[in-house]
């Protein structure tokens, strides 16, 4: 389903005035804990080529571009649920195609493209098998390999009077490069990102409701090109201008072999 999404910088010391400002129009995600507040960990695992296609295309501000990466939930447990992930963006409006397996089962996907035999495909999600395969089609033919692994706290809310509007506070954003698979949900070796600010996500399908501009106004705050992928990234001072040897080295095993 496409979507729009708007992204904002808010300086943390506002967090609670900003918080306390949008609970009227708001009710917590379903799928978020039963605390105060409602709130998980997000886990992703992203994947560029080996001269970090998908970040430049990032930086040069390409309209129409994507993303793959891994993405799981929480603090992971036995063998939990993640999923492979393809997000296409055409401007502000977004994409995704998500397919389900176990996290002990992605290194053998990847290593055997054996979709019928690792995904999950009764849950819910529609096509879990063809999005497998594209995500496999982007990773054999471009030769991706997992770089930098971002993590982060969400508050995740969803309009009480429009149920397709969504806004999401992302804080505590902090990476580390070069990631295993089996690594989704370690927090070793782990840099913060951005340190003085959370990160504003409003996605909805049509027209941005009007008191959300108008909070988002009071804090002096503007829509921004926030990708956390590119953050993550930077936050190890590994991107230059011009890559370096080691960076390009360190994202292509794969090519070499």
């Amino acid at each position: 389903m496409a979507r729009l999404e708007y992204k904002y910088l808010v300086r943390y010391e506002h967090l609670e005035r900003f918080r306390s400002m949008i609970t009227p129009f708001l009710d917590r995600d379903v799928y978020a804990s039963n605390g105060d507040i409602p709130e998980y960990s997000v886990r992703s695992i992203y994947f560029d080529t080996p001269t970090l296609r998908y970040y430049e295309e990032k930086m040069e501000g390409i309209d129409v571009r994507k993303k793959l990466r891994i993405r799981g939930y929480n603090g992971g447990g036995k063998n939990p649920e993640v999923f492979l992930e393809i997000k296409r963006k055409n401007i502000q409006t977004v994409w995704k195609n998500r397919a389900p397996l176990y996290h002990k089962k992605v290194e053998d996907l990847l290593q055997t493209g054996d979709v019928d035999s690792f995904i999950i495909t009764d849950n819910g999600i529609a096509n879990a098998a063809d999005n497998a395969r594209r995500f496999l089609f982007h990773v054999y033919q471009h030769a991706l390999q997992p770089l930098v692994l971002v993590t982060y706290e969400r508050e995740a809310y969803t309009g009480r009077f429009n149920r397709d509007f969504r806004l999401t506070i992302d804080k505590n954003l902090r990476s580390a490069i070069y990631p295993e698979i089996r690594d989704l949900f370690s927090e070793k070796h782990m840099v913060r990102c951005i340190p003085h600010h959370f990160v504003v996500e409003v996605k909805f399908k049509n027209r941005m409701p009007n008191w959300i501009h108008s909070i988002l106004g009071t804090f002096g705050v503007r829509r921004r090109a926030v990708s956390k992928y590119c953050i993550g990234l930077e936050a190890h001072k590994k991107v230059e201008k011009h890559f370096t040897k080691h960076a390009v080295r360190a994202c292509a095993p794969a090519v070499h072999k």
